[in-house]
């Protein structure tokens, strides 16, 4: 018993410290650093600065950033279609993992999204993605169908698994 209370208080402080930013024009270079950074865990999946500040200026893009002492460590990037958004990365860095960070994160989003009176929210993410999927079913997402052999890693072929939440 004892030490999940300690695990607990341990989250608190740590979310204590984590601050949650919208990116700005200021914060797109660090973004893109430290995507670059985690390139192999992110499986390539990463945008560059001239993508990220096009589409922030038409404002399609939903980019929101967890900070440390000021370093990114974690973000959720979305983009607009229509009246849906499709999530196209949720990340955290490995060493601040299963301390809520991506649930803040996606919690976050999901209120603009009700706010701004979005319809749905539509993701897709790699089927040996355990964590990811726990998170996604946790927060009511609800599997709709899946995209076989889609991502190709290696010599190794892995399936996409679609997801999405209704909001209306």
């Amino acid at each position: 018993m004892e030490p999940k209370r300690q695990k607990y208080f341990t989250i608190i402080l740590i979310m204590k410290d984590v601050e949650f930013k919208s990116l700005d024009l200021s914060l797109v270079k660090p973004l893109v650093l430290f995507q670059k950074k985690f390139f192999k865990q992110l499986n390539g999946n990463i945008f560059y600065e001239n993508e990220i500040i096009k589409n922030l200026k038409n404002k399609y893009l939903y980019i929101h950033l967890s900070f440390i002492k000021k370093s990114i460590v974690g973000f959720l990037i979305a983009q607009k279609v229509l009246d849906f958004f499709e999530i196209h990365s949720l990340f955290v860095s490995p060493d601040y993992r299963r301390e809520g960070i991506a649930m803040r994160l996606l919690n976050e989003f999901i209120d603009k999204c009700k706010d701004d009176k979005i319809d749905r929210i539509l993701l897709e993410v790699m089927e040996h993605n355990n964590a990811a999927k726990k998170l996604y079913l946790k927060n009511e997402f609800l599997i709709y169908g899946e995209r076989k052999g889609y991502y190709l890693i290696g010599d190794k072929r892995f399936n996409g698994i679609l997801m999405k939440l209704e909001l209306k």
